[in-house]
């Protein structure tokens, strides 16, 4: 891993150029705004009708403090009051 970005804001937040986040730990009880995969990854995003991110929170997965998401995502954006740790990689 070669950075670590502390996400709690509710703007989107990007990977540096050539880098992706490969895992998010979730500090808080985490539901996310957006998860962009990176261009050639096809992670699923949905569980049932419950989405892993949606721009309505009422929709979105609520992802348990201590939780670890891993996967190859380019952005990340959080909804207000969330809070996550996403390291990024090559």
């Amino acid at each position: 891993m070669n950075g670590t970005k502390f996400i709690s804001a509710n703007s989107a937040v990007t990977a540096s150029v050539g880098k992706t986040f490969t895992s998010i730990q979730i500090v808080n009880d985490t539901k996310f705004h957006t998860l962009t995969r990176a261009d050639g990854y096809s992670h699923t995003n949905i569980t049932g009708s419950i989405a892993f991110a949606s721009t309505d929170s009422g929709s979105a997965v609520q992802w348990a403090s201590g939780t670890i998401i891993y996967g190859r995502y380019t952005t990340i954006q959080v909804h207000t009051g969330s809070a996550v740790l996403a390291y990024e990689t090559v």
